[in-house]
């Protein structure tokens, strides 16, 4: 399995579950065109002991795939701009700045 994960932080004049609607309906509709096998998407909240040298963003979202093709097939979808998903990528990056991207292996799950 491979992730990528987008660390942001929301626009002052956004909310978060507006961008909550905004990214579920774009990773939902990247999922039923074959191009994720699941999502979510994190806040990060205090903590005296965990909150070790965070990042500076406060939001995480993450996207699954199966490997690196299905990974790659999604990217270009994403690259070309075209509808139906130039709208709602459109959508969620207005609500966001200071985004950041990883790209990783997931090496344990148990979801």
């Amino acid at each position: 399995m491979i992730s990528m994960h987008g660390l942001y932080e929301l626009k002052p004049d956004q909310d978060q579950s507006e961008f909550e609607q905004a990214f579920t309906a774009y990773a939902k509709q990247l999922n039923e065109m074959g191009l994720n096998i699941g999502w979510q998407s994190f806040s990060r909240r205090p903590h005296p002991g965990y909150n070790l040298m965070p990042p500076e963003q406060h939001g995480l979202v993450a996207m699954y795939f199966e490997d690196d093709e299905q990974a790659n097939r999604c990217w270009d979808v994403v690259a070309t701009d075209d509808e139906p998903i130039a709208s709602l990528h459109q959508g969620v990056n207005q609500k966001v700045t200071n985004i950041s991207f990883f790209y990783s292996d997931v090496n344990t799950h148990n979801v």
